[in-house]
């Protein structure tokens, strides 16, 4: 999930966990090669420090281009290179992993011997409490000590672990997921799954209850199946038996013209009947007031506004 530098740089004066997900902290990492050439790197461990970058027992530390001294931390990329390293010249060069579980504990790239051979590495972080990353082992890691993450990385009593689908909780928990802020681990016996059919946050599935959903790694949006956003007048956008309609009142003029609404229209269903549907009169798009909402839909139309029309 790359992001752009100006969008980084932006962001640069948040938090520790925030800028921990932007940049990468100095940390000792194991590399590994299957490449014969470089035997003699297979095991080593690379330490990246405050700019600059050593291979233990190898290469003295040099001066490293990639790293971003304001924020002490490594911006996307490593380049070292040693005039002589366990026997030869070498370079190196390498990006972090910035997906999902390897995000910033793993450097993938080539070192390049002193003959221009070019040969991939891969090097992946030594786990380390309190480089603001959570790792492998961690229930938290904030850099330092909050109200809720204590030193060794352990989450304090009476607040929630956070979960995903790279932490899992413990047996007897569920994590249990709130769109757009993640999950908590909750003990099973105090979740409550719900009765009713949800749709993902993703509004892209829909579970039988909202247990499912957290077991699939998702969380509820809404209940009810997902809806199908359409554009007012486009065929093919809804089933024969919905239409296209605006999801709040008052925007007849855009949705008359099949124009793209302010608010998402989505495919509505249309009633098969309304008999036993209580009087609720509202006025339609189209000028003509109808006995309900039920009454409304069944015609197709759009409300402009709750109540007769004038």
């Amino acid at each position: 999930m790359p992001r752009t530098l100006a969008a980084m740089l932006l962001l640069l004066g948040a938090s520790a966990p925030v800028s921990a997900k932007l940049l990468c902290p100095p940390g000792r990492f194991m590399l590994h090669t299957q490449d014969a050439r470089a035997a003699k790197l297979d095991g080593r461990e690379l330490v990246l420090g405050e700019g600059k970058a050593e291979i233990m027992a190898a290469c003295r530390a040099v001066k490293a281009s990639g790293y971003h001294r304001p924020s002490g931390r490594w911006f996307f990329r490593v380049r070292a290179k040693w005039q002589r390293c366990a026997g030869r010249s070498l370079a190196l060069r390498a990006r972090f992993d910035l997906e999902d579980s390897a995000y910033c504990t793993r450097l993938t790239g080539v070192v390049r011997l002193g003959n221009r051979q070019t040969i991939p590495v891969v090097a992946d972080r030594i786990p380390e409490c309190g480089n603001g990353l959570r790792e492998v082992g961690e229930q938290c890691d904030d850099g330092v000590e909050t109200p809720c993450c204590g030193v060794d990385c352990r989450v304090k009593p009476g607040c929630p672990v956070a979960c995903d689908r790279n932490f899992a909780c413990a047996d007897g928990e569920m994590c249990v997921y709130t769109c757009g802020q993640g999950g908590k681990c909750q003990p099973r016996s105090e979740v409550s799954c719900g009765v009713w059919p949800v749709c993902d946050c993703n509004e892209q599935a829909m579970y039988p209850n909202r247990c499912a959903a957290y077991e699939a790694g998702t969380g509820p949006l809404y209940a009810g199946p997902c809806r199908r956003y359409c554009l007012p007048g486009r065929a093919g956008d809804c089933a024969a038996t919905e239409f296209c309609s605006t999801t709040v009142v008052n925007e007849c003029e855009r949705w008359q013209s099949s124009r793209p609404t302010i608010h998402p229209s989505i495919c509505t269903a249309i009633p098969y009947t309304c008999e036993g549907k209580p009087d609720a009169p509202v006025c339609g798009c189209n000028g003509v007031t109808y006995r309900n909402d039920c009454e409304l839909r069944r015609a197709r139309m759009a409300s402009y506004h709750l109540g007769p029309c004038s």
